[in-house]
């Protein structure tokens, strides 16, 4: 059995929820096994700070039982949780099953077979099809790929080297969905390598084949 962070919060009344944001910022606040500042795409401390604010003023406002007031509540709760949600993939990428580190974050912890038992004990499988596109905006760069059963997260990273030496590689970032994933602030008219991992809650699993494109 391994430890997870229970990151729903749908079934929490106000007060509960209030109570479980306030206990995770508080906890997290100088955290002594997640020293800031951390890497995109984990929300930053005073990002997640602000809408834990932002939440408690909505949510006294909302005691008026005001239909717009409960309207703006609600908007800052799925705010809130949106980010609280992103800090929480960041910090189980981190601690990987070190269950004290995930007691510190004042979330609560669920215990949970590993996926990997019915995979007789390997690794995860390399992501399949991956797809380079140019982003939005200059020097963007989105990816898709295939989803990846067992998966909870994943791990991209860039080279603008030889992809086949090892050291060339550079983490880029973590990101829990496997759709609209954006690399970002990229050398424009350069070539990028791109490589993706997939995490669950054994770690780490193989690297797909990589992929490249021409930043614009």
């Amino acid at each position: 059995m391994y430890p997870r962070l229970i990151t729903s919060f749908s079934r929490l009344g106000e007060s509960e929820f209030l109570k479980r944001m306030s206990q995770i910022v508080s906890a997290m606040t100088d955290n002594a096994f997640f020293p800031t500042p951390w890497p995109a795409p984990a929300p930053g401390m005073a990002e997640v700070s602000a809408a834990f604010e932002r939440y408690r003023l909505a949510l006294d406002a909302s005691t008026t039982h005001d239909t717009i007031k409960i309207l703006e509540r609600q908007r800052a709760r799925d705010a809130l949780t949106d980010l609280v949600q992103g800090l929480a993939a960041y910090l189980g990428f981190v601690a990987q099953n070190d269950e004290i580190a995930l007691q510190s974050t004042g979330f609560e912890l669920r215990r949970t077979n590993s996926p990997r038992l019915s995979r007789s004990g390997g690794p995860l499988p390399a992501p399949e099809g991956l797809h380079l596109s140019h982003g939005v905006q200059h020097g963007e760069v989105d990816l898709k790929l295939d989803k990846l059963e067992g998966a909870s997260s994943y791990e991209v990273q860039t080279t603008q080297g030889d992809p086949n030496v090892e050291d060339s590689w550079h983490h880029a970032l973590l990101s829990v969905a496997r759709k609209n994933i954006t690399l970002s602030a990229m050398t424009p008219m350069q070539w990028v390598w791109v490589r993706v991992r997939g995490f669950d809650s054994q770690g780490a699993g193989r690297w797909s084949e990589p992929a490249s494109i021409v930043v614009l």
